[in-house]
């Protein structure tokens, strides 16, 4: 295509494989599962319907530090229903936990240099899950 040879892919192999997200599932949760432990995440067991209403409930919601306390997490529910959710229910995520607390992030970036965020900008965000449930549109 564009004349770049690649070191590795998952047709030429290498070291550093697999090289497809779905076939890395066990290395990713291995560092969520540490993320969790140490407070830096969490699971959360919402449902679409959960998460629908409520949308419909705050125009501008987004689940973060003010919201995330009144939603189905493994940080409002008792350790023994977490478990069990997480035992029964295979549709489930992991989110990012930003401070409770408002704080400046400074990021290095490659091409605008340093950039400054406010935590409270920012939503817990999605970075893990147990089920891919993708839709085809058309």
């Amino acid at each position: 295509m564009l004349g770049i040879s690649f070191d590795e892919s998952p047709s030429k192999g290498g070291p550093y494989g697999p090289y497809r997200q779905s076939e890395r599932r066990d290395i990713y949760e291995t560092y969520y599962k540490e993320l969790i432990d140490n407070g830096k995440a969490y699971y959360a067991f919402d449902t679409s319907e959960e998460l629908e209403g409520a949308r419909e409930n705050l125009p501008n919601f987004s689940y973060n530090f003010e919201t995330r306390n009144d939603m189905k997490n493994s940080l409002t529910l008792k350790p023994e229903e977490v478990d069990r959710l997480l035992e029964e229910n295979d549709d489930w995520v992991v989110r990012i936990k930003y401070p409770d607390k408002p704080i400046n992030i400074e990021v290095d970036d490659v091409i605008r240099g340093k950039v400054n965020v406010n935590s409270n900008t920012l939503d817990d965000k999605v970075f893990g899950r147990k089920k891919m449930n993708f839709q085809l549109i058309t």
